[in-house]
C-alpha cells in the first residue's frame, strides 16, 4: 500500500522486492520472499485485475497457500473476534 500512497507505482515489478526479498535478506532469511524450486510455497492469490481493485475490496475470496497446501478454513465470524479484544 505504501508504494501506491507514495506514488511509487510505475512499473510495479520494480517494487516487488521491497516487500519480499529485500526485507528477508535484511533479516538473514535467504529462503524467504522468493519463488523457486525447493523453496516454501507461501503465497496469496487475489481476484483483482488491478492493484486498485485489490486495495478497494475486502478480498475475503482470496486463495491462501501455505507450505504448498491450500488453506481451506473459513474466516472467523466477527463476533468471535470481539472476544479477543
Amino acid at each position: 500500500m505504501a508504494v501506491r500512497i507514495c506514488h511509487l507505482d510505475r512499473p510495479f515489478q520494480d517494487w516487488l522486492c521491497s516487500v519480499t526479498k529485500t526485507p528477508a535478506d535484511l533479516m538473514g532469511l535467504s529462503d524467504v520472499g522468493r519463488i523457486g524450486v525447493g523453496l516454501a510455497a507461501d503465497f496469496i492469490i487475489f481476484k483483482g485485475r488491478y492493484l486498485s481493485e485489490i486495495l478497494s475490496r475486502s478480498q475475503s475470496d482470496r486463495i491462501v497457500v501455505r507450505n504448498g497446501i491450500l488453506i481451506t478454513e473459513s474466516l472467523p465470524d466477527y463476533t468471535e473476534l470481539d472476544s479477543l479484544i
